[in-house]
């Protein structure tokens, strides 16, 4: 039968055999159980005492036996490890332990990056979901010279695709492709437009409005906010929708 051996590190108690304890030659262990270092400290049972950590010894004996290192998922005493590693001076050990950290270490800069990213990334999604393009149309009537104006205020694109508002922001008379053009210029360059037309035109007939604010909320804006601007004089419709981003 193998020699059985029986051990008392710091308290805790192991069994194996001699020839674990003497698998790599060149070390503290090897000498003490298979050549003139016999441990001199031994109880009534003839255990052999060794005086250090006893848990961490658990993590030595195990590489004796397996030869690789086999460590918990939430292993954290990697000082005191190492610290035991040079003690029994287990060159195989101490590379593996060495070797271990730095895949460990590589792995943790990793997943920190990839958290990194995936932070940068929900932040991006967040900011974007936020992102909207909002225009603004203002009405403002005078009783007294029975006259009206429309107001525009945001991106030519969008304008563009509001035809009904785009035609009665061009001046007068039936519009022309040069109107057209200097108006979708004007609203490029300055972010709005602005025409008055007969009173009419607002106060008397809704349906007008209601045909731009169907087209406007065919392009997916929502409305926002509707309200009596302070002069008393005008209104403001204020239509959101999220940024389409490429």
């Amino acid at each position: 039968m193998e020699d059985i051996v029986r051990l008392d590190v710091g308290g805790v108690n192991y069994t194996t055999s001699r020839s674990t304890l003497t698998r790599y030659p060149n070390n503290m262990l090897y000498c003490m159980f298979n050549g003139p270092w016999q441990p001199a400290a031994r109880d009534a049972d003839g255990t052999y005492i060794i005086d250090r950590d006893g848990p961490t010894f658990r993590v030595i004996l195990n590489f004796l036996r397996n030869g690789k290192l086999c460590l918990p998922k939430d292993f954290k005493d990697w000082s005191l490890l190492e610290a035991e590693s040079n003690f029994y001076q287990i060159q195989e050990l101490v590379n593996a332990v060495a070797t271990f950290q730095q895949e460990l270490a590589i792995e943790e800069a990793m997943k920190d990056r990839e958290d990194k990213l995936a932070q940068l990334k929900e932040r991006e999604e967040a900011r974007a979901a936020r992102e909207c393009e909002f225009i603004e149309i203002v009405a403002k009537t005078r009783d007294v010279a029975k006259k009206g104006r429309f107001k525009y205020i945001g991106s030519q694109k969008t304008l563009e695709s509001i035809p009904y508002l785009l035609q009665f922001l061009i001046p007068y008379g039936p519009p022309t492709m040069a109107d057209e053009y200097f108006l979708l210029e004007d609203v490029e360059r300055n972010g709005e437009a602005e025409e008055e037309r007969e009173h009419a035109l607002i106060q008397e007939d809704p349906m007008k409005r209601m045909t731009i604010f169907q087209q406007v909320t065919k392009l997916g804006f929502e409305l926002v906010s509707a309200s009596p601007c302070p002069d008393g004089e005008s209104e403001s419709w204020v239509f959101c929708r999220p940024v389409q981003r490429q």
